[in-house]
């Protein structure tokens, strides 16, 4: 089963995309923040990570460094309400999502990605 880990300090971002994913049979887990998403990852590994670009305690660029040695085969995906940070976005070319953006655009950026791996 493909597993996905949602970051998001929102709470209205991350369990609308839980639920959704769930019922595409996906096995998804949420954190509400950087730290918790760390220790998340230590524990097990995701085949995609789904972050929030602008978090309180780290930012998704720090994040993604940090996810790249703690599971370095998960493909991950920066979401961002940032239209400014998207256009000048140059970190490995991750793909990215502007917030809001539709759980439908979200499902069918996964399916893309998971079909290339």
């Amino acid at each position: 089963m493909i597993k996905i880990l949602v970051v998001d300090d929102e709470e209205c971002v991350r369990t609308p995309l839980q639920r959704y994913l769930s019922k595409k049979n996906y096995f998804v887990e949420i954190a509400k923040n950087g730290e918790e998403a760390l220790v998340k990852c230590k524990n097990e590994k995701y085949h995609i990570i789904l972050s929030d670009h602008t978090m309180p305690d780290v930012s998704g660029t720090e994040l993604f460094g940090k996810f790249k040695e703690l599971s370095p085969n998960s493909k991950l995906i920066m979401m961002s309400g940032k239209s400014a940070w998207l256009e000048r976005n140059d970190f490995e070319k991750i793909p990215c999502l502007q917030k809001p953006m539709t759980l439908k655009t979200t499902h069918s950026l996964i399916e893309k990605i998971l079909e290339n791996r």
